[in-house]
């Protein structure tokens, strides 16, 4: 059995190849080499290997380096007489892990082995001067590597200053360094939004990139690192999760983030207008908004939008039974009301149909108590930049402390105010959205050709539909279904 290990790792670095920017990771398989041949020159047996191929080993690093753990244990344990490394830096940039690696070294009375250079280099963990030089090492790639951190977080907030991109994987919709605009994605982050907006879900908007083609990030990433492989199976798609993240990125309206915040304008084109950007913020942040988690309403057309009549709880879907009885709606209580869920939903697109047929969409109601309450906080905004004016007018006669702390609390109280209008300015706008293209003489062509999300979308919209209870039992009557137009 070998005594000898060698331990080889190289961080992930950027390289753009066309159009990509990619990771790429290499050096590995030629630090191997390096060892093998000094085992061959010192006589010691072939190495077990151990790899921690694309792992950071600053103190930066977001995720610890299993190899070298196992490692670490070995050579505590004795496993192992000699330790080779290519050079020190590659198995630690920080003091504290070469003092983590001495120690085990002492204890399990391994060697060390730079096997880079002209020859191998024999360290002895027990010789003050080879503890010196391996410290000495260990210090200057910690010194280094702080020195790069700082530059490059100087770069970014030099970045930030000017609007500039902050750099890093394409970003979907623009070609490298956002200099120009991909139209093909442009043309897709558009109508994802219109969709989405228009009450489509997340999970089908999903299922329709997957269908069409279109490539993930991550996807082109991959081709571009392998050109020529099939990578078939393992392509990523788009997910609800990942698209949820795409559509809620600010630079897609043209808005510069720095940790995590909004500081302006960026110098890229946008491809979303601002006030699209904030409403599908808005729709993705409802409280009520559910990842369909325990629940059946996205397999039912009103599972969770119809209600019994009898108690007002929301409706739920049940599936066909094994003793063959059809897909069927049913009160929460299980004791009010059960009808065909088919029969019902031929009813009520029925009358969604011919409601939306005679309807303009130039034309619809805006809901007035949604309207009211964008008043009501626009009044109320209002009433605050008015109270800050009055501040500003008597600062000279005011306290420092006492106009501090009354400026301060009503910038936060603004702040939170400017996001509650946001919401209600989504929501006055909803109505408009979700029947774009869904009224007129096509309602019925247009209703045929939405998914079972964009459906559900626009009965909210129009009508409460209640479903009669009395009887149990799959009996149907159309007066079963009340259709109470708002």
């Amino acid at each position: 059995m070998s005594n000898v290990a060698s331990y080889e790792r190289i961080s992930k670095f950027r390289v753009q190849r066309g159009d990509v920017d990619t990771e790429v990771m290499r050096g590995v398989d030629r630090q191997h080499t390096d060892a093998i041949k000094a085992a061959e020159y010192l006589d010691l047996p072939a190495p077990v290997r151990y790899t921690d191929d694309g792992y950071s080993a600053s103190e930066f690093r977001t995720r610890e380096r299993e190899r070298w753990e196992e490692l670490l244990e070995e050579v505590r344990a004795g496993r192992f007489s000699h330790v080779l490394f290519w050079l020190f830096d590659r198995a630690f940039r920080t003091t504290e892990d070469a003092q983590r690696f001495l120690a085990a070294c002492r204890k399990g009375r391994a060697l060390i082995v730079q096997t880079g250079g002209w020859s191998p280099r024999v360290v002895d963990p027990a010789n003050p001067d080879d503890v010196y030089a391996m410290k000495d090492a260990a210090l200057k790639a910690e010194y280094e590597v702080a020195k790069m951190s700082m530059r490059q977080r100087r770069h970014k907030e030099e970045l930030a200053r000017v609007g500039a991109p902050h750099g890093g994987r394409r970003a979907f919709g623009y070609g490298p360094g956002m200099k120009t605009v991909r139209e093909d994605e442009a043309a897709v982050v558009r109508e994802l939004a219109t969709r989405f907006l228009a009450g489509d879900s997340l999970r089908s908007l999903a299922g329709w990139l997957n269908q069409t083609g279109v490539a993930t990030p991550s996807t082109e990433s991959r081709l571009a690192k392998w050109p020529g492989v099939p990578f078939k199976l393992d392509l990523a798609e788009w997910t609800g999760p990942n698209l949820r993240h795409l559509l809620g990125r600010e630079y897609l309206a043209g808005l510069r983030v720095h940790h995590g915040k909004v500081i302006g304008r960026g110098t890229w084109e946008p491809i979303l207008p601002v006030e699209t950007h904030e409403h599908i913020k808005a729709m993705l942040s409802e409280p009520g908004r559910r990842k369909n988690a325990g629940n059946n309403s996205r397999r039912y057309l009103l599972a969770g939008l119809m209600v019994c009549d009898a108690c007002g709880a929301p409706v739920r879907g049940r599936p066909a039974t094994g003793r063959a009885e059809a897909p069927a709606y049913l009160c929460r209580t299980g004791k009010h009301v059960q009808r065909r869920a088919e029969l019902v939903d031929l009813e009520v697109e029925s009358a969604m149909v011919k409601r939306l047929a005679r309807m303009d969409v130039a034309g619809t109601l805006v809901d007035d108590v949604e309207a009211a309450e964008l008043a009501r906080l626009t009044e109320a905004r209002m009433a605050m930049d008015q109270r800050m004016a009055d501040y500003a007018a008597a600062a000279s006669t005011m306290p420092p402390a006492a106009y501090a702390a009354a400026t301060s609390q009503l910038t936060r109280d603004a702040a939170a105010l400017d996001a509650e209008i946001v919401v209600a300015r989504a929501a006055v706008k909803m109505g408009a959205r979700v029947l774009a293209g869904a009224t007129g003489p096509a309602a019925a062509e247009a209703w045929q050709g939405w998914d079972l999300s964009r459906k559900r979308a626009i009965i909210n919209e129009l009508a409460e539909v209640r479903l009669i209870g009395g009887k149990r039992g799959n009996k149907w009557d159309p007066d079963d279904v009340a259709i109470l137009w708002r």
